[in-house]
């Protein structure tokens, strides 16, 4: 629980950098719904795009009430990182971080991501982003690779 909120939530990972916070957050399955799937339609170009997204309103509403917890007054970076099979906006799957129901990992997949999360993280340690509120979604189905944001 972040020590100044009245929310309650729990961030997996809580940074306080004085002059704004970050945080990062682990997404199982991209926190999709029963009722969350692609849908290839002509309006999108036959691209992968997610239909039915009940948890993600609710996470929108986690990211507005973290925001509030930090005080509104500093800036925030919220970054959600999916664990989890997924398939890109190219319409290619990627395996996920673990091979079972146990969670034995994967570590060729899990070291990719890690290595990416470590370069959008590192300059969010160094100085404060320009917007109040950044928040960066990590191999979530459909969304565009960090790099090409």
């Amino acid at each position: 629980m972040l020590v100044t909120g009245t929310s309650r939530f729990r961030p997996d990972f809580h940074i306080d950098l004085h002059t704004h916070v970050l945080i990062i957050e682990c997404d199982q399955k991209a926190h999709a719904g029963r009722h969350t799937h692609l849908s290839y339609t002509l309006e999108s170009g036959y691209a992968p795009v997610l239909v039915g997204h009940p948890k993600y309103a609710l996470d929108a509403e986690r990211t507005k009430k973290l925001a509030a917890d930090v005080g509104n007054k500093r800036p925030l970076v919220v970054i959600r990182l999916n664990p989890d099979k997924y398939m890109d906006w190219r319409g290619w799957w990627h395996p996920g971080c673990f091979r079972d129901k146990a969670r034995t990992t994967y570590f060729p997949e899990w070291e990719s991501r890690a290595a990416v999360l470590i370069s959008i993280v590192r300059p969010y340690l160094h100085s404060p982003p320009s917007a109040q509120l950044v928040e960066i979604k990590l191999f979530y189905p459909g969304h565009y690779p960090a790099s090409l944001n």
